[in-house]
Parts: structure tokens; sequence; C-alpha cells
């Protein structure tokens, strides 16, 4: 027969789990769980810590629930197809270059010099070259500014000559085979009417490459029709895109920056 422990003496199992959870308590990092069998404490005390961890522990075991509700009804599929991508398979940025001149002098006075005038027109043809920078306010919104009589003054003045604002903006602006005297693709000198086309953007009319056509195909082929955009592969400045540009900064009429030169805007 097992012999009985003594009145007052406790098992060895019940004080081994006693120091554990009174060694747990001292210890540990969770908050209010060390008040709970801190020595010297009053059993109200000790209550109010118990029920202060059970619902937090239940608030926890809810919101833990409730992501895993979440995820298996929306479960996350992943799939690694290749942990190499070749460069040659990514296709080579869009370059745009725009001449911060958005209005040539000689062209200006070309236009102007060849002005019909309406009758009644309250300016003199000399002084209608200060009308031309409106030109940016009558493309954009963003552009309006106060001069609202030299606004419809111009006006007046392409409707009378049957010329819209995008159309004279484009002539008063630089050509791509005037910006562009020279490119390379790949280290071979190409084309540049077949390399660039004419984009608008915020700062007028601009050049740009591999934006919308693939000029390695048949010229023969409608330009219009959008194509794959070029990839190559090579690396390196040599072989990527080389151009030689002439702004023809002597020629500079208006633009919206006080310098003279070209912006290059490169996207992907």
């Amino acid at each position: 027969m097992p012999r009985a422990q003594p009145p007052g003496v406790t098992p060895p199992l019940m004080h081994a789990i006693r120091q554990t959870v009174s060694e747990f308590s001292e210890n540990t990092s969770i908050h209010g769980v060390r008040y709970i069998a801190e020595h010297g404490r009053r059993w109200v005390e000790r209550f109010l810590w118990i029920v202060t961890e059970i619902v937090c522990g239940t608030g926890a075991a809810y919101m833990l629930m409730n992501v895993l509700s979440k995820f298996n009804e929306n479960p996350t599929m992943m799939r690694v197809e290749s942990y190499f991508y070749e460069v040659s398979n990514v296709a080579f940025p869009a370059i745009t270059l725009c001449n911060v001149n958005r209005i040539f002098r000689s062209k200006a006075q070309n236009f102007v010099d060849n002005l019909k005038m309406p009758e009644g027109y309250p300016m003199a043809r000399q002084d209608i070259m200060e009308l031309l920078p409106l030109l940016g306010q009558l493309l954009s919104f963003s552009e309006l500014g106060s001069d609202l009589v030299g606004r419809e003054r111009l006006v007046r003045l392409l409707t009378y000559n049957n010329v819209t604002s995008d159309v004279l903006t484009e002539s008063l602006s630089q050509p791509c085979e005037d910006l562009i005297e020279r490119c390379s693709w790949e280290g071979r000198e190409v084309n540049c009417s077949r390399v660039f086309t004419r984009t608008m953007s915020y700062l007028g009319y601009c050049c740009s490459f591999n934006a919308d056509r693939d000029f390695s195909l048949p010229e023969r082929i409608d330009p219009n029709v959008k194509r794959k955009p070029l990839k190559t592969t090579f690396f390196g400045y040599p072989l990527g895109l080389t151009v030689l540009l002439n702004p023809q900064v002597d020629d500079y009429f208006w633009g919206p920056f006080a310098s003279g030169g070209v912006v290059v805007s490169v996207e992907h």
C-alpha cells in the first residue's frame, strides 16, 4: 500500500507544478502574468488580473481565427517560374527627346510674314510675334494665364487663316530630322527618321524612340501601326542607342525654361 502523506505536506508533483508556475510568472515577459502568482498580492488583485488575461487571450484568439478564416477563403498561390530572366527579354526603354524651345524665331517670322490679316485686326504684323507664346495656353489648360485679350486675338487670327493651334505649334517647333543629326543602334548607324517618331508631351512636340514602332521591320509596313518594342542582347552604352543632337539654340524664340538644350525622358 502507498504510504499516506503526512498532514500539511505537499505532494512532490504539486510542489513541482507550483514552483514551475511561480518561476514562469516571475520571469515571463507577458504583461500581467507575474502579478497573478506574485507573493503578497490580495486575492482581489489576482482575480482582476486573471479576468484581464482571459479577456485578452480570448480577443487574441478571436482575431487569429478571423485572420485564418480570411486566409482560407482567399488563398494566395505563388509559383516561381524561373530564377533567371534574360536581359534580352526586357524591352529597351522608350527614350523621348524634347527641345526646351517650343518656337523657333525663323519659323515664327516666316509664319507671320505669310499671314492673312483680318479686316480691322487691332495689331500690326510686326507685333503678332508677341502673341505666339500664347499657343501653349491654347493647347493645355494647365498653362492658362491672365492674358485673355491676347488669346482671343490669337484665336481670331488662327481661325481666319484656317490654322489650328496644334498644327501651328508643330510647324513652329523643331522637326526630328533637324534635332537628331546622327543615330546608332546596337553599334550600327541607322536612319534617324525610322528610329524616332514625333510625339506630343507637356514640353510640346518631341521625338520618341521605341515608343510605338519597330524600325527594324521593312519600311513598306504602315508606320502608324503599333508594333512590339525593341529588345537587344547587347549591353553597354556603345551598343545601345547613341544620338548626335543639334538643338539650334541660336534660333530660339520662346520656351518654358530660361535655359536651352534638350530634355531627355526615359520610360519603361
